[in-house]
């Protein structure tokens, strides 16, 4: 396999001062996300013990590997006793322990005796809170499975999470990052790939490194136009890597799980949508369950009103595409507009403004955005406006550009859009382009002599990110 490494500066920073300190860090996040290349790259230079869980099956497995990694001899097939003499080498050499997959050990070990016996999956992660909190060296974990953490770490009572001093949800890449990576693994593999195209592969993969890797696997030596790269997307959505992928997950989750997600995927998200289409089942325990395996992502709009989404893009897109007692299946050009496109990731940053917020646009003219009510894309008899913005006190048009940077003609697209959502809303308090590369000089004099007028780049958005805790686009 490829092993490329692009930009989590921030992360490598957090993990290198845990090294400096003995700091224990527990890193999660959703499956390809880059967790286990993250690892790798600081163990690199830490040269710490690093052990893959989803490898490890029994006591006896893991005390093979630790022999491999230390070329110290363990003689014990007792769980118990395996990680205490692990976690004695690692403190007698001082070195880094890396456990990927930690939840696959918890589920495992929790099984097998002496753990079974007082409370399998609490005992052992007790056990490790112990050995975490005595030892003096850094450890790091890192895991997938956001519902196994969640019943080990999530309660207030003895929380294993009161053993880190440091937890890190890993996201998808940023788009410009995505696409970094889409080139590299070209190069690697002797691929002909354009920085426009690489961009179109990190704008359909959401930024998911696994994915970008997935689908780059799959192209030609040659890709001279976006049709080949959108062609073989689809097709792994179809019959490739990411139904073989969504296929397994489906079968981890429950029945009404399930139906909840292809619920929401349909673009029922509303709570009082979802409740409608799924009588006969428990449907708060369902929506916790999502939550907790960080599937979905609630969204407050008001006391009586709640949102979800489906926080993997492209897990929406193949939720969406396939048929379901009661909902259509959606055609994958519509998908690309509403769920696999930049625009659709800056809808959904927009509907997470779930409080008032003041930043400063491209031209360091403050903006003030209210609490969001309701974020949607206009395609109608009188036109296409990219996103309609609804908050308690305005109403907002918006031109979503994503290219090199902005043209001036786009100044003029937002001007028709504030004209069309006046006549759907009534009135247009201002509008807003946005464009993640910037825009030209042109474009910046033409939005200066306009007042209404807007300008946000990649900075900008991130920030409005960063503000109400969304991924970096």
């Amino acid at each position: 396999m490829v092993e490329i490494f692009i930009n989590r500066d921030d992360e490598l920073e957090l993990l290198t001062r845990a090294i400096k300190t003995a700091g224990k860090v527990l890193i999660q996040g959703l499956r390809g996300v880059g967790k286990t290349t993250l690892l790798k790259k600081i163990n690199e230079t830490a040269n710490g013990i690093y052990i893959d869980f989803q490898n490890i099956l029994r006591p006896r497995h893991l005390a093979k590997v630790i022999e491999e990694k230390t070329k110290i001899n363990v003689d014990t097939d007792d769980p118990y006793e395996c990680l205490e003499v692990l976690f004695s080498i690692a403190e007698d050499t001082e070195k880094l322990l890396i456990f990927d997959e930690f939840t696959e050990l918890i589920n495992r070990f929790g099984t097998l005796k002496p753990y079974r016996g007082s409370g399998g999956k609490e005992s052992i992660s007790m056990h490790l809170r112990s050995l975490l909190q005595k030892s003096k060296i850094p450890v790091f974990m890192s895991s997938t499975s956001m519902k196994t953490i969640s019943e080990i770490t999530g309660r207030y009572t003895k929380p294993l999470a009161r053993a880190f001093d440091i937890i890190i949800t890993l996201h998808p890449l940023k788009i410009e990052d995505g696409a970094k990576l889409a080139l590299a693994f070209a190069n690697k593999l002797g691929i002909s790939l354009e920085e426009t195209y690489a961009l179109k592969i990190a704008e359909l993969t959401g930024g998911n490194p696994d994915y970008i890797r997935v689908l780059v696997y799959k192209l030609p030596k040659v890709v001279d136009n976006e049709d080949i790269i959108i062609e073989t997307f689809n097709q792994e959505l179809i019959e490739g890597y990411f139904q073989v992928l969504f296929m397994g997950l489906q079968k981890e989750l429950s029945p009404s799980e399930n139906e909840v997600l292809r619920i929401i995927a349909h673009g029922f998200n509303r709570y009082s949508e979802i409740d409608r289409l799924t009588r006969g089942i428990n449907l708060n325990e369902a929506l916790a369950s999502l939550l907790d395996r960080g599937l979905i992502r609630r969204i407050k709009l008001s006391k009586k009103e709640v949102k979800y989404t489906i926080v993997d893009k492209t897990l929406e897109a193949w939720l969406a595409m396939t048929e379901f007692p009661g909902l259509k299946a959606i055609p994958f050009k519509r998908l690309q507009i509403s769920t696999l496109s930049f625009e659709a990731l800056i809808r959904e940053l927009f509907m997470n403004v779930h409080k008032p917020i003041e930043i400063k646009d491209y031209l360091g003219r403050t903006l003030f955005l209210d609490k969001i009510r309701s974020v949607y894309r206009y395609s109608g008899a009188l036109g296409e406006v990219d996103a309609i913005i609804k908050t308690e006190t305005q109403k907002v048009a918006a031109e979503i550009y994503f290219g090199e940077k902005c043209p001036p003609e786009k100044v003029n697209q937002l001007l028709r859009n504030i004209a069309i959502t006046e006549k759907i809303e009534g009135s247009v308090d201002f509008g807003i382009l946005i464009s993640y590369f910037g825009f030209q000089k042109e474009t910046i004099e033409l939005a200066k002599q306009n007042e209404i007028i807007y300008l946000l780049s990649e900075k900008e958005i991130n920030n409005i990110a960063t503000r109400v805790n969304y991924r970096k686009i």
